[in-house]
């Protein structure tokens, strides 16, 4: 456990607060560049009673998707085609979690590295000999005694039964003490027993120690950017509800004065004395103890420390007590906070951790009364080195069927979050530090389960740049209430828990799924040149952004689906739209006065379901069959906007007034066709070396339409169209057809023709989802690959 050096802060109401600065260590260094990942599945666990189907989901992901196998909490493998890159995955992610029967949609690392992962047994600092297992059986809540001694016999040694869990649980244990590794053999051993539904060896877990600060022109944390979390404008909107309460799952909490009126009536869960420092097991006492361990009282060589009040800590960052003229903000100025005691000296149990979440969401547990006051928010700022065990997965799934959303922090060890359990279960929210500059702390995990980065603060602890919040001045019991700062994905995770907790204050009916799209889809871009922008899809998709949540969480969010758009009684113009992150880009394809077809283009900032910007004309740039040309643009004709009232509709305005427009069906009823196995993405498509011109594609049910936007040879602006069946799943035969004396920009409306019937050939063929070669008529071919604008 990384030791907190407690260093007090001196507060004073009459003269500036001075910082004791001393070093503390940190967990990790400077990181390398991560390997190139690529994903071939993910997984999906749909909420209870909401049906849905494949080709639902192979619809809303724009993917085809194939079913591969199902976990043993109940949620669905399904597999690509073809593996796609871990941006290209996210995005698909993105569309599903939007879905009402999605509790939530997860990438699935490598299969031989998952495997490899889930038995590794715990590092030098984690592997306490143990001798406890979770074991749940497929079919019914209680363990006869004839499984018992069948499993005993499989084991090759008595299991002892302890006690129920919650979510239909045991708790077994052995006659000794065995090494992680070995414990983990025996449980992937009795998982082989055909009634047993998961075995998970009972390891540690450890507060993601950080630092502290004080008073808040002193939390940059909370205000400043870049790396502050914007948390001003969400007060704007919202300082949270009394009615929405966040479970700090930790070390339990002392009664700070700061977090005096905040803090329910929690409940102690730990169950092993020799840990608890309380001298008892569960009780409805949640009350910090204190952490103090002499040296090797955690296992040989692990040093001693003194008590971290790691929970309290957490605590005020989640809610402290604001707007009351003394101490720190909290995030949440009306959230209440939920005290569960699960870590105790030497860490907690993963046991302990599992029965934690079902009872804060007010799940039943045996032997513990019932939460009377359920969170809609859990805070896990703690963990160990191991897979994401099935006990631990199924303890996660119930809590978000119940519409609870789970926050962990992702980890201090400067690794991959993939390593580190609870962050790496599906459908957490993994919270990787970002420092006061906008940019990756030193310390903290990172890679592409990281759903989201926030203020954790770089050392030194007591230090500016650290994390100020409520504290304590004892090194073993708890004596003096101060401040202090301290840092690490412990003090990240805390921020957004607090914001998420202010989204549900305005919507409370929002899904854990829109929480995580929202929070991502209005998250900050790390700046060029830092080590996220370098390293995309590592440190999640931004630096969260409390008061753009907020807004989005209030109004609502409209995605509008990629492809082709028009209004049906128009029909011979369309536009393709796409939005992807906060920016929207479209093209509208029209006709001049003098009849020759044209074009014109429009992209940028779009808002929670709405786009505003100038359409934009282009000349003189590549023709046809000629060598390629930068065009020119001579600017603005227009502005437009578009309001989406969902993801199929919209009022678009613009030169030519306000029309209706809605997505297109290439064929009838493409749009709800399921994708093809091999399904090439919808969008925009190019050579990236030859910008200026470019091609809009998409494939409904075994057909394609194709519009390719380029000049004519007096440098005027021209498109050409395409459709019909796929020759293949990957290939595409037809003509480039020319069409004239249509719709104007602002006059009535008005049915084109065709021009020239077959300018020329065109062949495509796809080499991945987002990569294909392009023979134009001219017998020239070029490399087209999805334009991610």
């Amino acid at each position: 456990m990384k030791r907190i050096h407690a260093l007090l802060l001196l507060l004073a109401l009459c003269f500036p607060v001075n910082f004791h600065v001393r070093a503390a260590p940190i967990d990790g260094g400077a990181k390398a560049r991560p390997s190139t990942e690529r994903i071939i599945e993910i997984a999906l666990q749909t909420r209870p009673g909401y049906p849905t189907t494949l080709g639902r989901l192979s619809g809303v992901a724009q993917s085809g998707l194939t079913p591969a196998r199902m976990t043993r909490t109940g949620a669905q493998v399904l597999q690509f085609s073809q593996a796609v890159s871990v941006a290209e995955a996210h995005q698909i992610l993105d569309r599903l979690r939007l879905l009402p029967e999605v509790l939530w949609a997860e990438l699935v690392p490598n299969p031989i590295e998952q495997a490899a992962k889930r038995s590794q047994f715990l590092s030098a600092q984690q592997a306490r000999s143990s001798n406890q297992i979770a074991l749940r059986l497929r079919n019914q809540d209680d363990l006869p005694q004839q499984i018992l001694a069948q499993l005993s016999r499989t084991a090759g040694t008595e299991l002892t039964y302890l006690r129920a869990m919650s979510g239909g649980a045991h708790l077994l244990a052995l006659p000794r003490n065995v090494t992680a590794s070995e414990l983990a053999v025996l449980s992937r051993l009795l998982e082989q027993h055909p009634d047993v539904l998961y075995a998970d060896p009972v390891v540690s877990a450890k507060p993601r120690l950080t630092p502290n600060d004080t008073y808040y022109p002193l939390q940059w944390n909370l205000f400043e950017l870049p790396g502050g979390a914007n948390l001003p404008a969400a007060w704007d909107i919202s300082t949270g509800s009394a009615g929405i309460v966040v479970a700090v799952i930790d070390g339990g909490i002392l009664p700070h004065p700061d977090l005096a009126g905040k803090v329910l009536a929690g409940y102690d869960m730990v169950t092993d004395t020799t840990i608890s420092n309380d001298g008892d097991g569960r009780d409805n006492d949640p009350t910090d103890p204190g952490d103090w361990v002499a040296a090797d009282e955690c296992g040989p060589g692990e040093p001693a420390h003194p008590s971290d009040w790691h929970g309290t800590h957490v605590a005020g960052i989640v809610g402290a007590a604001t707007n009351n003229g003394s101490g720190v903000a909290g995030v949440g100025w009306n959230s209440r906070i939920l005290p569960v005691r699960t870590g105790g000296k030497c860490g907690a149990t993963s046991s302990d951790v599992i029965d934690s979440i079902r009872w804060a969401v007010g799940l039943a547990v045996p032997g513990a009364p019932t939460n009377t006051t359920p969170a809609k928010v859990i805070n896990i700022s703690l963990g160990g080195e191991n897979a994401c065990f099935s006990s631990i997965q199924s303890a996660i799934n119930d809590a978000l069927a119940s519409g609870a959303v789970v926050v962990v922090a992702a980890g201090n060890k400067s690794q991959n979050v993939a390593t580190s359990w609870p962050a790496n279960c599906s459908g957490v929210i993994a919270v990787a530090a970002n420092g006061r500059s906008g940019d990756a702390t030193a310390y903290t995990n990172y890679g592409s389960l990281t759903k989201i980065s926030a203020p954790g603060g770089d050392g030194p602890d007591g230090g500016i740049n650290a994390i100020g919040s409520t504290y304590n001045i004892g090194t073993t019991i708890a004596t003096t209430h101060i401040y202090q700062s301290i840092h690490g994905t412990s003090m990240a995770a805390p921020h957004v828990s607090g914001i998420v907790a202010l989204m549900f204050a305005v919507k409370p009916s929002l899904t854990p799924s829109q929480v995580l799209s929202y929070l991502q889809s209005s998250a900050r871009p790390f700046a060029a040149g830092t080590w996220c922008a370098i390293n995309p899809g590592n440190c999640g998709s931004g630096m969260v952004n409390a008061g753009t949540a907020i807004a989005l969480a209030q109004a609502g969010q409209v995605i509008p689906q990629t492809g082709w758009w028009w209004n049906p009684n128009q029909s011979g113009r369309g536009f393709m739209i796409e939005r992807r992150g906060g920016n929207l880009f479209m093209a509208s394809y029209l006709y001049a006065s003098n009849g020759r077809a044209t074009w014109y283009a429009s992209g940028g900032n779009a808002g929670s379901s709405s786009y505003q910007g100038n359409l934009t004309a282009y000349i003189n740039g590549q023709t046809l069959t000629g060598s390629y040309v930068a065009p020119t643009s001579p600017g603005a004709v227009g502005s437009v906007s578009i309001q989406f009232s969902n993801a199929t509709h919209g009022i678009l305005t613009w030169p030519g007034g306000a029309m209706p427009v809605e997505r297109f069906n290439i064929v009838a009823n493409g749009l709800g066709a399921p994708a093809a196995s091999f399904q090439p993405e919808s969008g925009w498509w190019w050579n990236p070396t030859e910008s200026g011109r470019g091609f809009a594609l998409e494939i409904q049910n075994g057909s394609l339409f194709m519009a390719g936007y380029m000049y004519d040879s007096l440098g005027n602006p021209i498109w050409y169209s395409s459709a019909g069946t796929m020759a293949a799943s990957d290939s595409y035969r037809g003509t480039w057809i020319q069409w004239g004396n249509g719709q104007t920009l602002s006059g009535s409306y008005k049915a084109p023709s065709i021009v020239n019937s077959n300018v020329g050939s065109i062949e495509l063929f796809f080499t991945s989802t987002t990569d294909a070669i392009l023979t134009l008529p001219d017998g020239r071919q070029m490399t087209l690959t999805r334009f991610h604008f």
